[in-house]
């Protein structure tokens, strides 16, 4: 990556790569989506879609494809936590990711097929949007999920916490950590 980017920035740009590298598995939603929006396509099918900047679902379709659940994002959660990104890392994050031509592969559910893709630059952008990497959880929250959740649950919870919708009062951080 030729862009200057801090430690920190540069680990997640790398680890979003490994991920896009090591490839997205389609769930069986996406699968069930694709089904009933394009008719059970072949993958030679699906491929032209995906490529065919005409087709007017095709981008809906990336978005659902390259939306991080909340699997893919527990396996960020460590560095979010321990770094401290502002707003503006985001553009620095996409400027990185966009400077490499890199393809993902979209693995299948059960066999061995999968699909090479360039993954568009709108799709980057919604897919580091989507991680909330400058959105921090209270200190006091996180240690009370340190120490009273099940150690292999404890990721997901913070990546719950990085997803909420409400404010951090000083009553629900007391409620959180009672």
């Amino acid at each position: 990556m030729n862009i200057e980017l801090s430690s920190t920035c540069n680990l997640l740009s790398k680890q979003i790569l490994s991920l896009f590298h090591d490839g997205i598995i389609i769930t069986t939603d996406v699968i069930d989506y694709i089904d009933s929006t394009f008719g059970s396509p072949s993958l030679e099918e699906l491929n032209e879609i995906l490529v065919d900047t005409e087709n007017c679902e095709r981008d809906s379709l990336l978005e659902l494809i390259f939306y991080p659940d909340e699997r893919i994002q527990m396996q960020f959660e460590d560095i979010l936590e321990s770094s401290k990104f502002q707003k503006k890392d985001e553009d620095k994050i996409e400027a990185a990711l966009l400077s490499v031509n890199y393809e993902s592969i979209l693995l299948f559910p059960g066999n061995k097929n999968f699909l090479r893709l360039f993954v568009p630059q709108p799709v980057v952008k919604q897919f580091i949007l989507r991680l909330n990497i400058y959105k921090k959880t209270d200190f006091r929250i996180l240690e009370a999920v340190n120490a009273n959740v099940r150690a292999s649950d404890i990721n997901l919870v913070k990546v719950k916490l990085r997803n909420r919708r409400f404010n951090e009062t000083e009553n629900k951080i007391n409620f959180f950590c009672m």
